[in-house]
């Protein structure tokens, strides 16, 4: 009860800005994310976001060594920075830049097959499982998104996401990795392998963010759906924006 009464204060005391005050929307937006996000809101079947649950996520290192995460957590998304918030009713178009440092844990599994494998563990092949916890710091995410107003069957306006027209890009400064109990038959190789992964942190970028920013565009989507078309406009904005219906 304590939760959810404290979910529906954040809920009616959501900081309202002008429509053109991108500011004052930006921070709007990182305060829910905060507040809202980390706890989910009951009376409109909003869940949490944190953790956020994948599975099967495979990245491929140097063309020698291949992590499959088989079953992990993202946590860190509900205290991202929104740097900038825009939204222009009268182009339907919006553009929304976040700032996030993440935790990553999961099971994983290890293999490879290559004569370079020979000078990291001692044999030209591998195939293990263990533990992996990869810390990502300032992941940038870009996000230029179709967005309209329309109103539900309740009277109140919100607001929608065209997800199939969304333009994205990403960046991030560094991920640090750690391991332990990651076992190739008898041997633990867990130092030996973070000492690798973290020594190829720049070259593997490239393979790594394929499959990180693919989760982190799928926080994207899942917030803002959850967001926009959960919450009715006028909690957040000030404006009346009725003459954007069917414009």
């Amino acid at each position: 009860m304590l939760v959810l009464k404290v979910v529906l204060v954040a809920l009616d005391n959501l900081q309202k800005c002008s429509i053109k005050n991108d500011e004052c929307i930006s921070e709007m937006y990182t305060n829910a994310l905060l507040n809202i996000g980390s706890v989910g809101i009951p009376e409109i079947n909003m869940p949490p976001i944190e953790p956020l649950l994948f599975t099967n996520v495979t990245v491929k290192v140097l063309d020698v060594v291949t992590l499959t995460l088989t079953d992990g957590t993202v946590k860190g998304f509900s205290k991202c920075q929104v740097k900038k918030l825009h939204i222009d009713l009268d182009k339907k178009s919006g553009t929304q830049d976040f700032l996030c440092d993440l935790i990553i844990k999961s099971n994983v599994k290890v293999e490879g097959s290559d004569p370079a494998i020979q000078g990291l563990i001692g044999t030209s092949s591998l195939n293990g499982m263990g533990n992996l916890r990869v810390k990502l710091e300032k992941l940038f995410m870009h996000f230029d998104f179709p967005i309209t107003p329309f109103k539900k069957e309740d009277g109140e306006i919100y607001l929608k996401i065209s997800y199939k027209n969304i333009k994205y890009d990403f960046d991030l400064e560094k991920a640090t990795f750690g391991a332990e109990k990651i076992t190739v038959g008898s041997q633990d190789i867990s130092k030996l392998l973070i000492d690798f992964l973290n020594q190829n942190f720049k070259p593997m970028l490239k393979t790594l963010g394929g499959p990180i920013f693919a989760k982190a565009t799928e926080f994207f989507f899942h917030f803002s759906k959850l967001f926009y078309e959960g919450i009715p406009a006028n909690k957040y904005i000030i404006e009346d924006l009725k003459r954007y219906i069917n414009k």
